[in-house]
């Protein structure tokens, strides 16, 4: 039979190494615990959260309605003022005269197709 080589290490290292792994898992413990005190913790709220929305549900909230209507209130005027704006930009769309008519444009176009093409020629490549 063979016998495996055994790394031989003295009682000194041996010693150390264990000290060292015993902090290491005392360390992780610590992180451990404090990582769940942290999840316990937000449990802890939002269960709180939950019973208080459970509790309140079915009850009416007198200064909720009163929040709501005043912001329709506000909503209302913006709508209206809005309203007010776009009429005026309308009348004021109608009544002025389109600067670039459909005239220029043609003179425009038709001038352009009278110019020599001022591109380059590539030659083809075979």
């Amino acid at each position: 039979m063979y016998r495996v080589p055994h790394l031989t290490t003295s009682w000194a290292e041996r010693d150390l190494q264990r000290a060292w792994e015993k902090s290491y898992q005392e360390h992780r413990k610590k992180m451990e615990e404090e990582r769940l005190s942290v999840i316990d913790r937000d449990n802890c709220l939002l269960l709180q959260r939950v019973a208080s929305a459970m509790k309140t549900r079915r009850q009416t909230d007198g200064q909720n309605d009163l929040t709501q209507s005043l912001n329709r209130k506000t909503r209302e005027q913006a709508l209206m003022n809005a309203q007010k704006q776009n009429k005026v930009i309308r009348e004021r769309n109608r009544s002025t005269e389109p600067w670039n008519g459909a005239e220029r444009w043609r003179e425009g176009s038709a001038a352009m197709a009278r110019r020599p093409c001022k591109g380059r020629h590539l030659e083809k490549r075979s």
